[in-house]
């Protein structure tokens, strides 16, 4: 299947600004890249209708993701700060309908790196549909989905997996699982049964290598992952996620300790080149 690719402006530079994307999406743009994924870290760090104009002059897509810092919290947390996470996560909503995006993406539980351990996790479930709901509500009012990320053991407690996150979203309208292979890689013992289990579940797809460097430059079995997509019927971009050492709060955040391709721009052209040669077949 014909797919088509995107590329998350993490790989360059954090936060994003609207010089950093004016400065970027020409160049994703004359690569080859379908999409342009856009953190929103803090709303405000760059003018959404500025970035609409930009992309469609450009003619990329975009797709936009959440981002769960220190004191954004929707399970066991204090009622003020789940509100507050609340009003960001519709402040992230009303960005993605500036850009034209119908899906924002990531961890819409708890802070990155967040670990605790839960006696009750079928309440801790019920928790955060009760606490979720109201958001993807508001998401489904305006054409956007709320795809929630499973996080690796080191980043979360709360949501591992592709059933965990199934359990938890069961019965939510408005939400779907955005799946990210690292994290895939390391909580699922067969990713590409996983991806079928997810099913018509999935709303989102980010990639990387095992290593978040270039995808096709590791151990993982993309041809059995894009195969498994196609079966689940997931008919969205493929978007590369990685992160760059050259920022010490990313690099810290994402544990990039050294660099993972020869340069930024190779990671992200070199892994558009491998995924083209196996979704243009």
């Amino acid at each position: 299947m014909t797919r088509a690719i995107g590329v998350n402006t993490w790989v360059w530079a954090s936060p994003l600004d609207d010089e950093a994307l004016a400065r970027l999406a020409p160049a994703i743009s004359d690569w080859g890249f379908d999409a342009i994924e856009l953190p929103v870290e803090s709303p405000g760090d760059w003018d959404p209708l500025r970035a609409k104009d930009l992309l469609d002059e450009l003619g990329l897509d975009a797709t936009v993701v959440l981002v769960m810092g220190p004191g954004r919290e929707l399970v066991a947390a204090p009622h003020a700060v789940v509100a507050e996470t609340q009003d960001y996560l519709r402040r992230v909503v009303d960005t993605a309908v500036a850009v034209g995006s119908n899906v924002i993406a990531g961890p819409a539980y708890a802070s990155v790196g967040r670990t605790w351990r839960i006696e009750d996790r079928s309440a801790a479930y019920r928790e955060l549909r009760q606490h979720l709901a109201p958001v993807a509500d508001y998401a489904a009012e305006r054409g956007v989905t709320v795809a929630v990320e499973p996080l690796n053991r080191y980043e979360t407690s709360l949501v591992n997996t592709v059933d965990q996150a199934l359990e938890a979203l069961d019965g939510l309208a408005g939400t779907a699982l955005a799946l990210d292979v690292y994290h895939m890689n390391i909580e699922e013992t067969d990713l590409p049964a996983a991806v079928v289990r997810a099913g018509d579940r999935i709303g989102h797809v980010q990639v990387c290598a095992n290593d978040r460097g270039s995808p096709g430059r590791d151990h993982l079995d993309w041809r059995a992952l894009l195969h498994a997509l196609d079966l689940a019927g997931y008919p969205g971009p493929l978007v590369i996620e990685s992160f760059t050492s050259h920022n010490a709060t990313i690099a810290t955040a994402a544990s990039i300790w050294r660099p993972l391709a020869p340069s930024q721009d190779a990671l992200a052209v070199d892994g558009l080149a491998f995924l083209r040669s196996l979704t243009d077949d």
